[in-house]
């Protein structure tokens, strides 16, 4: 017993000196590491009013934590911690662990910046998805030219590689990229193709000017290439938040987009450009909405459109929004979608009425 309580004295002292030294360590690496994220939770109910009405509600919980840590002069470590879950009504819910979905260095001198490592997938038809490998920027007077390529990647089964520029030209901002996803053979598959984006955006009497054009040279022989042709404006007029949006697609499709939310593509709450088709072929979208600030509470109306020529359907949603900033740091939104489908003979074949509120903290 005594023997038992000296190697406890001994071990004591031991951890003590190893968690001063820890300690001190960790004290010198904080003061060189910005830690950012967010915590958002939301509540989501949906009515079918067409399937006997029925009620869906999810819970969605996301959080995420950044370290960006200064190594050396030109050396920075990026780590992001996340943890993402939706339990649906009457799910067993379980503790959500938390993952890493980027982890990367980044080599900065002068114009020139490189990341090696996970990073995530910032090109126009990519929206969140993670890559491993290269990436790098240069900046030269009015251009700034990219590239990257990754041994894999969270899109497809396979490696990635892409080049871009920008440059600005007088008044107009100018963008040019090229992705291309290698042939995926799993039996999974997804055939990301070829695609080239070109952007040209502006500002002319106080309205803000886009126009975007994407084409996909898919990997599947005898697929034919899909496009996309996107036009967007905006302006404020007495304080009042104007926008609205216009987006074409090829008879054989639309360009490849990895997600609703990419730059390419169009998404609201409930519509998207491939509701109506998993390839959005030969379909046009029409979007306005407007914004209006009241002290700390912003309220937003949206309508879009969306119609298929090949099957002659139509889809439609009308979207609410109030959108409170409590502090700087932490919002709370309130938003009701109604979301409505018609077939060829003007029935409606889907109805739906999505009333949603999230909380929000960002640090």
């Amino acid at each position: 017993m005594k023997k038992f309580a000296k190697m406890s004295l001994v071990a004591a002292v031991a951890v003590a000196g190893l968690t001063n030294v820890s300690a001190s360590s960790l004290e010198e690496a904080v003061k060189n590491t910005d830690i950012s994220g967010k915590v958002y939770v939301e509540f989501i109910a949906d009515d079918n009013g067409v399937v006997g009405g029925s009620t869906a509600t999810t819970t969605d919980l996301d959080f995420d934590i950044t370290f960006s840590s200064k190594v050396n002069d030109n050396i920075t470590s990026i780590v992001r911690l996340q943890a993402d879950a939706a339990p649906a009504e009457g799910a067993v819910s379980t503790n959500q662990n938390a993952d890493i979905d980027n982890i990367y260095f980044n080599y900065a001198k002068n114009n020139l910046s490189v990341d090696f490592g996970r990073w995530e997938m910032a090109t126009p038809l990519t929206d969140g998805n993670q890559a491993e490998g290269v990436r790098a920027s240069y900046k030269m007077d009015m251009v700034t030219l990219g590239g990257g390529y990754a041994i894999s990647n969270e899109t497809t089964n396979g490696d990635l590689g892409f080049v871009s520029a920008m440059a600005t030209v007088g008044p107009v901002n100018l963008e040019a990229w090229y992705v291309a996803f290698s042939t995926d053979t799993q039996a999974t598959a997804v055939d990301a193709g070829k695609t080239t984006t070109l952007v040209a955006s502006t500002t002319f009497e106080n309205v803000n000017l886009s126009a975007r054009y994407a084409d996909t040279d898919f990997n599947t022989v005898g697929t034919e290439n899909g496009s996309t042709l996107k036009l967007t404006a905006s302006t404020t007029i007495s304080n009042v938040g104007v926008h609205a949006t216009y987006l074409t697609t090829d008879e054989a499709g639309s360009s490849y987009n990895e997600d609703a939310s990419a730059a390419n593509g169009y998404e609201l709450s409930q519509l998207d450009l491939a509701e109506l088709s998993a390839n959005a072929a030969d379909s046009t979208l029409w979007a306005v909405g407007a914004t209006l600030p009241v002290n700390t509470v912003t309220y937003a109306l949206d309508y879009a459109t969306l119609s298929e020529d090949i099957t002659n359907t139509e889809a439609t949603e009308i979207r609410l929004r109030g959108t409170h900033k409590m502090s700087p740091n932490f919002t709370i939104m309130a938003t009701y979608s109604m979301y409505e489908e018609e077939d060829s003979a003007g029935a409606t074949t889907v109805e739906n009425d999505s009333s949603r509120i999230d909380f929000k903290y960002t640090f």
